[in-house]
């Protein structure tokens, strides 16, 4: 089965504002408000294209597929060799594969274990992630976060910059530990802009 980039927004966790380009799904951290506000004369070039950037973003879903497989296009951000510029796969609160990005642009297939289990796949730290043809061939459900809604502001540690891997940051960690509904607004460089403070 394979979902289109709208049906794919369900799975999506970690992102507060969705854009649709060529069949891929654009996940951002921030609001179309926020992004506005970052496209005016004056804001910082730098913070503006890193706060288009992936980082603590995921998706995420429980399912019995025998596999996931989608395209992707990676836009922006440092070279993708970076080692926060990775796909990881987490089974069941375990992590599964760690994918290091070779190309922009081009499509993943990860095999599973069989039976029904929780498959979190993190998206790059440092660049703008797209996905589109997102698939798998069992049957699936959505999973909620917990009640509490966490906003976490930073600079490169929070985005997840120099993380070994990008579900290896901090605060995909405390995500995993808490289980809370987050949303990382970790910037590198970032200093403070009070517009930006609007979740």
């Amino acid at each position: 089965m394979k979902f289109s980039a709208n049906s794919l927004k369900k799975f999506v966790k970690g992102a507060c504002y969705f854009e649709t380009v060529r069949g891929y799904l654009i996940s951002y951290k921030y609001s179309r408000a926020q992004l506005d506000l970052m496209n005016k004369d004056g804001y910082d070039e730098f913070w503006r294209d890193r706060g288009s950037f992936s980082a603590g973003i995921r998706i995420e879903l429980k399912t019995d597929s025998s596999y996931v497989a989608f395209d992707y296009s990676a836009n922006g951000g440092t070279a993708l060799s970076d080692r926060s510029n990775s796909v990881d796969v987490w089974i069941d609160g375990v992590l599964y594969s760690v994918l290091h990005l070779e190309k922009s642009k081009g499509s993943v297939k990860i095999d599973l274990p069989s039976g029904e289990k929780h498959v979190s796949i993190y998206l790059p730290c440092d660049c703008q992630f797209w996905v589109k043809s997102f698939e798998i061939d069992g049957k699936y459900k959505s999973v909620k976060d917990k009640g509490q809604r966490v906003l976490v502001i930073g600079d490169s540690i929070t985005q997840g910059y120099g993380a070994m891997f990008s579900s290896g940051s901090y605060f995909n960690a405390l995500q995993r530990m808490t289980g809370y509904n987050m949303l990382n607004q970790g910037i590198g460089g970032y200093r403070r802009e009070p517009s930006d403070l609007m979740y």
